[in-house]
């Protein structure tokens, strides 16, 4: 709960009081509120072991757990975070920057307590918190940093801590763990030119070995093995096997000693085949076999039946008497099986590539530079392989840094240029698969990791035979003090046309800086006409090129632009569509078709007569705006039928035929050329119901014979056949044409 307040008057007993047991008491209880509070403000002190700040005055938005520094101009103490500023010149820490301590709890909404300095236990002060908020939860920028903390840069991160310093160094505290957190005094800083050297594993990010058993030639499984992260050696054996009164009494030849990470290749049973080995230390003996076998790390891990170390290649378990073959000998023509399975494979096209199934993106080292791997990196071109900083156990809470003048990756020693290895924000990246590898090997031959071994056991004759292992280190070094430390001196040569004042205009060297040109560029209130325009400046050349002046409205086209005569930004548009997309076809000739009025309707209509080939033909122009592949022409007919007898037959057949001719040009010679459809049918379902002995309806045919092209001309002919059966009358009440896009 959170701190009672200090009861400041003892209000005693006054003559002519009634007695009670309240009035006689009131004293007393005011006293022991006081021994509450003083009680409580020492368990807050945590027995003297801190400094704190009681009754701090809190500006909005800090909450318990956060770094503080006080701001004078709101009097509060408010959340604190790094930044740099300039001040007449010179780079230096900003007000919020100078932390004062950290919010302890809070006992109001605007009010807690600091601590200063000092030891203490967080976990103490989450019920004396007015929210019930535990201090760590809102201090740590991420819940897993421990050890020497850093004030947070950028006001984003106002009040966090995390584990490296940004561009000002302000250590706040050394959190232990969720209950001992270690608060000192905050010292404010830039940094100042800082050389940092990480040693790279020169090594895949995988196990250091991968065994197979093998009987002959043939894959062999392990029915029984030591456990996952069970230390075991791995040696030639004599062909006995070891007892626990002789635990070594078939080891010939000890090459190396791990640790197991895990087992692959599991066959139907779930019997594994291979053993991945990490920690894997060697011995003298595995150094000597591996320079006899000219650097060819994988003869010396198999069986052979000839020279010092022919045997049985076998593993076992360093707290267990007991051995498993790794290769056990097949028959003499089976050959000797291999019982290491490389890492790596060259081809002469590609190079050294990591086999992508033993690639492991949960441990340090190198992987293949691929989006698989490196899904949000931008990869550079060229590179092959990319160094796994996120589980790199040094480099990860550093990398990459915010300031870095120059980043450097050495061999051996050695620096190598970016043609090899390439530093960036995204990551570290190899760029030689062929010559230049970022682990070792000899005598061009499969991968070798880092070999454990210790000088002083070797003699000087035998130290021929060592094979050093590669040594990578990254080096960079990290620059942020501001102020003459960035810049000593910078001025311009006194012929050149660059000039350099401070932000006034006067000249300076030193401090906020403005490069200028030597020239300066005005405005004019005119502008020049015509289209060549510089479009690039390379070097001291210029390239122009064409664009357009202005845009100049057609027929039927409207603009709108910013500027006046289709300048600037343009809108085009299209006058009077609207009213070109349907309408009624022009009628140019009519054979054996009367007008007649019928007194039911009382309205006009064209009769096609019985017994009469009788037609009707019109056109239709389409507009040069439309365009052929998104619009169609349909036409739609009106009919009516009068009926002798209602319902009593069908209306006759009617056929519709349709060409289409191009626009001729205004001057020159032009074959005609046209399109003709074949006769269509008009199949024509009367209503169910007829009004009067007459029916009206109406048939739309959509003519897809792509003959809407712009600017020709469509004809058709609307005819009846003098043989169809019909015996009434028959006519056409009016036609109308629509361009339409197809659905």
């Amino acid at each position: 709960m959170a701190i009672e307040s200090w009861q400041n008057i003892i209000d005693l007993v006054r003559n002519g009081e009634p007695v009670s047991a309240e009035v006689a008491n009131r004293a007393i209880g005011q006293l022991v509120q006081r021994t509450e509070h003083l009680k409580n403000r020492q368990d807050a002190q945590n027995l003297a072991q801190a400094i704190f700040i009681s009754g701090a005055p809190l500006a909005v938005g800090v909450s318990t757990g956060h770094v503080v520094y006080f701001d004078p101009s709101i009097n509060k103490f408010a959340a604190a975070y790094a930044d740099l500023e300039f001040n007449e010149g010179i780079l230096q820490p900003t007000k919020t920057s100078g932390a004062v301590g950290i919010v302890v709890f809070k006992d109001t909404s605007d009010s807690g307590v600091i601590v200063v300095e000092g030891w203490i236990d967080p976990q103490l002060y989450t019920d004396m918190d007015c929210d019930y908020v535990p201090m760590l939860t809102n201090l740590l920028e991420s819940p897993n940093h421990r050890g020497v903390l850093y004030l947070a840069s950028g006001a984003i991160n106002a009040g966090k801590v995390l584990s490296k310093p940004g561009l000002v160094n302000v250590p706040i505290c050394n959190l232990v763990s969720s209950s001992h957190l270690l608060v000192r005094p905050p010292v404010t800083s830039t940094l100042d030119t800082q050389a940092l050297k990480f040693k790279l594993k020169s090594g895949l990010a995988a196990s250091d070995i991968v065994l197979q058993k093998k009987s002959g030639t043939e894959t062999a499984y392990f029915s029984s093995k030591p456990g996952v992260g069970a230390l075991v050696k791995v040696y030639v054996s004599n062909g006995g096997n070891p007892t626990s009164s002789n635990p070594t009494a078939d080891e010939k030849t000890v090459y190396l000693t791990g640790r197991v990470e895990k087992y692959t290749d599991f066959n139907a049973n779930n019997q594994p085949s291979r053993i991945h080995l990490v920690d894997v230390k060697t011995t003298k003996e595995f150094v000597k076999a591996v320079s006899v076998a000219n650097g060819e790390y994988a003869d010396v891990l198999k069986y052979t039946n000839s020279g010092a170390n022919s045997g049985d290649l076998r593993i076992k378990q360093l707290d267990v008497h007991f051995a498993y073959d790794l290769a056990v000998p097949g028959s003499a023509s089976s050959g000797y099986p291999s019982s290491y399975v490389s890492l790596v494979s060259y081809d002469n096209t590609n190079g050294w590539a990591i086999v992508s199934e033993f690639a492991d993106v949960e441990m340090a080292g190198w992987l293949p530079a691929s989006s698989t791997a490196f899904a949000n990196s931008i990869i550079p071109q060229g590179a092959v392989y990319g160094y796994n900083v996120s589980k790199d156990p040094n480099l990860h809470q550093l990398f990459p840094e915010d300031i870095v003048t120059a980043y450097t990756v050495s061999k051996n020693g050695i620096g190598l240029p970016n043609t090899i290895v390439e530093v960036n924000q995204s990551g570290i990246w190899w760029k030689d698969p062929y010559i230049e590898l970022p682990w070792h090997f000899s005598a061009n031959k499969t991968f070798i990791p880092d070999l454990n071994i210790t000088l002083s056991e070797w003699t000087a004759a035998e130290s021929d035979k060592i094979i050093m292992p590669s040594e990578l280190n990254l080096s960079y070094v990290k620059l942020a003090t501001g102020g003459a430390k960035v810049v000593t001196s910078l001025q311009s040569d006194s012929d050149s046309a660059i000039t350099l004042t401070d932000p006034f205009g006067n000249p300076a060297t030193s401090g906020p800086l403005v490069i200028r040109a030597g020239f300066s560029v005005t405005d004019a209130s005119t502008t020049e006409s015509g289209s060549l325009v510089v479009k690039n400046i390379a070097g001291f050349n210029m390239k122009r090129g064409r664009v357009v002046e202005r845009l100049v409205a057609g027929n039927n086209i409207q603009l709108n632009s910013s500027f006046t005569n289709g300048q600037g930004e343009v809108t085009v548009g299209v006058v009077g569509l609207d009213g070109k997309m349907e309408g009624q076809p022009d009628i140019l000739a009519i054979d054996d078709v009367l007008v007649e009025r019928d007194s039911l309707l009382n309205m006009f209509y064209s009769v096609f007569p019985k017994g009469k080939a009788s037609s009707i033909i019109g056109k239709v122009d389409i507009p040069g705006y439309l365009y052929s592949d998104t619009f169609e022409i349909v036409l739609e007919f009106t009919f009516v039928a009068l009926h002798p007898v209602t319902n009593s037959e069908n209306p006759p057949p009617m056929s519709l035929t349709w060409l289409s001719t191009p626009e001729l040009p205004e001057n020159g010679t032009q074959n005609l050329s046209s399109v003709v459809s074949s006769p269509q049918a008009i199949s024509i379902t009367p209503y169910s119901t007829a009004v009067l002995g007459r029916d009206c309806f109406k048939k739309k045919i959509t003519i897809t014979d792509n003959m809407a092209v712009p600017g020709s001309t469509l004809f058709f002919k609307l005819s009846r056949s003098s043989t169809d059966s019909y015996s009434s009358k028959f006519g056409l009440i009016s036609s109308v044409y629509k361009f339409v896009k197809p659905q």
